[in-house]
């Protein structure tokens, strides 16, 4: 058993998808993905199916499989072998152009001769058999078919009604009336059009992952030690191993994932962030792959490997995202699922009562089979998942990271945001304004104790601490036995047995942590923290959406009280004890969507369990966010809104796209069942609703949001 990933030419919506699915079930292969829009397809092989035999068998029903990464470039195949959807178009309409002519011309004309305008006809309906016919005929076999179907039974009927009227009448004035071959490769013609078209539109509601793809640095410079000289080697990014030291300088992008030990750069970090203010990266600071070095000079310690860099990971997720269906998009694939059936039913029934009521049979031939080819399956597959991938391909783009199709629509229709306090409404970098020691320790063993203390916690606060102890002069202290204690603090124990705690201050009016020495407080720290300043703009946005606000944290009330006071927010939860979150976030879950905002280090518990957890993040944390939303510019909380808005409008186009893709089709058949169309035009409406729909979704990425 083994885990294949292939990239998959030829894709073009839901259907297709399916297709690609059922044969690789078929093939009992496990886990499998398939993702039209990325053109991607993941599954389990187990040991009794060969790779080259599920390529083989993708080939046959139309799509080129590749290993995912192998080079695709294959040498360019002359236009007689039709390799390409142009060559098929072109060739389609030099042999399509004579044979519309004729229905302007008289009847005498040289180019409404019978046996000129089979020759004519035959090859475009072989080329099309051999591209749709194959297609349409390994898709029944799949209990999956397509719109393909549709397009050879029309073109074949009406190449069919032309020989037998032509033949029937041979060499009579009347044969005129019979002939159709202009209207059977007509519709190869045009829907060979809107394919070609359709799959150059769908591949730019992805170009965001491409565009990210293009600032991962293929090479690094490494440097090394050999006999006491430094050298500096060019090598591929990919060969990069954990530990090694790169060198950066003006202009370079950087690599992978690292940590600057020496020098002074600043880095530009909006390919990841959207942060478009550069930052001084210094000894310690951890930069993002992808990072732009717009001056200075530095060396820093490869901390991920190429393939595990965050911009790595933010393609991964993007692409990944689609598998997360929002529950809109099973609404359209249930329906293409059975439409081509249905159609396939409607289009008999039309002929049957056409012919009943006295129309003639060539009119009621061609009323069918405008039926045929004016439905359109295809709109219904790509409503949802285009507009998804232009969403979530913005959002990338400008440092928001949104885990799937279901994450947008949830977030559309929140109702009730929950935001944490420390490092989420403050900016979580406290500073030290006052000790207040009350025993008989000297402040430098009592801040020994601390720093020991707060090493092994992630929290804000106390990373902020370790900071400011810096500054001061302070005694260095075993301490052993160090626990953090979620929701309440740090514990240990001194070589002299005495046990320490280190958590929220005991005093309500007290803004800090208390240090006790068995449980009698011994000194008070008190800190100051800063307002985000855009935390207020946030609230207001959600309030004039209608969205209810609430502050859940730990902290005291006086403190909650007084941020919620400064921005604005409805509700105010204080003390709160992680399990004492929970339970509050699963009860307003019952009066509607609830996102949770955090800073994703101890709030993880709560964003998961909120219908949709957003996280606050750097770009180095992404891999441990439990959140299905991450702004990856911890600095920058009006992201938040950019998101929201990023959703609803998504959730817009989604609405947009299926209500044209229904109201297409619901109108677009009566009205070919009527007569009203021919199959000519049927053929080119059907051709351009698909455009129509992704079109609209490629509007999702450069729309003006508000």
């Amino acid at each position: 058993m083994q885990e294949i990933h292939l990239e998959i030419e030829g894709m073009t919506c839901s259907n297709c998808a399916r297709s690609v699915t059922n044969l690789l079930q078929n093939k009992l292969c496990e886990d499998v993905n398939v993702n039209f829009t990325t053109g991607e397809a993941t599954f389990i092989l187990p040991s009794s199916s060969k790779l080259s035999t599920i390529v083989e068998e993708l080939d046959k029903i139309g799509f080129k499989a590749y290993a995912a990464g192998e080079t695709q470039t294959a040498e360019k195949q002359p236009f007689w072998k039709l390799a390409t959807l142009e060559h098929k178009f072109i060739f389609s309409l030099i042999f399509s152009m004579p044979l519309l002519l004729h229905m302007v011309l008289p009847h005498t004309h040289w180019l409404n001769n019978f046996w000129l305008q089979w020759l004519l006809s035959t090859p475009v309906l072989i080329m099309g058999w051999s591209y749709f016919g194959n297609s349409a005929f390994q898709s029944i076999k799949l209990k999956a078919p397509n719109m393909d179907v549709l397009v050879t039974i029309g073109s074949t009927a009406a190449y069919i009604y032309s020989i037998y009227g032509g033949l029937m009448h041979l060499g009579k004035q009347e044969a005129h009336s019979f002939l159709f071959f202009e209207t059977a490769t007509t519709i190869i013609t045009l829907v060979l059009l809107g394919n070609m078209i359709e799959h150059r539109t769908v591949k730019r509601t992805t170009s965001a992952i491409e565009d990210l793809g293009k600032l991962k640095a293929t090479t690094a410079f490494v440097l090394h030690l050999q006999e006491g000289h430094e050298h500096i080697k060019e090598i591929k990014a990919e060969d990069l191993k954990l530990g090694d030291t790169i060198v950066l300088k003006d202009g370079d992008q950087v690599p992978v994932d690292c940590k600057v030990f020496q020098g002074e750069i600043q880095a530009d970090q909006s390919v990841i962030t959207g942060e478009s203010i550069p930052i001084n990266a210094i000894k310690g600071t951890q930069l993002p792959a992808g990072s732009i070095v717009v001056g200075g000079n530095a060396r820093a310690w490869v901390t991920q490997l190429e393939k595990d860099s965050a911009i790595s990971q933010i393609i991964r997720m993007v692409k990944d995202a689609q598998k997360n269906q929002a529950s809109i998009q099973r609404i359209g694939d249930k329906v293409s699922n059975i439409f081509v059936p249905v159609v396939v039913g409607i289009s008999l029934l039309t002929f049957v009562v056409n012919f009943a009521l006295g129309i003639a049979l060539s009119d009621a031939i061609l009323r069918a089979i405008a039926v045929l080819v004016i439905s359109c399956p295809c709109a219904m597959g790509l409503a949802t998942p285009t507009a998804i991938m232009a969403a979530i391909g913005r959002a990338a783009q400008n440092g928001i990271l949104i885990k799937g199709g279901q994450t947008l629509e949830t977030f559309a229709t929140t109702k009730h945001w929950v935001f944490d306090k420390t490092g989420t409404l403050t900016s979580g970098n406290f500073e030290l304004e006052k000790l207040d020691n009350v025993s008989s320790y000297s402040n430098a063993y009592l801040l020994g104790i601390v720093l020991k203390l707060e090493q092994y916690s992630s929290h804000p606060i106390a990373k902020s601490i370790v900071s400011e102890l810096a500054r001061f002069e302070v005694d260095k202290v075993q301490v052993i036995g160090v626990n953090e204690e979620k929701g309440t603090g740090m514990v240990g124990q001194t070589a002299d047995g005495k046990n320490w705690f280190l958590g929220k201050a005991d005093a309500a009016t007290f803004n800090g942590v208390t240090l006790y020495e068995d449980k009698k407080a011994v000194l008070h720290i008190q800190l100051k923290d800063s307002l985000r300043e855009n935390a207020k703009t946030v609230i207001d946005y959600a309030h004039s959406k209608g969205i209810k606000t609430y502050l859940l944290s730990g902290d005291t009330a006086e403190n909650c009280n007084y941020i919620a006071a400064e921005i604005g927010i409805e509700t105010v939860l204080a003390n709160q004890k992680p399990n004492e979150k929970l339970q509050f976030i699963e009860q307003l879950k019952k009066n509607g969507m609830v996102a949770m905002i955090g800073d994703g280090i101890n709030d993880a518990p709560a964003l998961t369990t909120a219908n949709v957890g957003i996280s606050l993040s750097s770009a180095t944390d992404i891999a441990i966010n439990a959140s299905k939303i991450a702004l990856l510019n911890k600095n920058d909380l009006s992201k938040l809104i950019e998101a929201h808005l990023i959703a609803v409008h998504g959730l817009k186009t989604i609405h947009q796209n299926l209500f044209w893709a229904f109201f297409y089709n619901v109108v677009a058949i009566p009205i070919a069942a009527i007569g009203l169309l021919n199959p000519m035009v049927a053929a080119l409406s059907m051709a351009f609703s698909d455009v129509i729909v992704v079109g609209n979704s490629i509007r999702l990425k450069f729309k003006r949001l508000s």
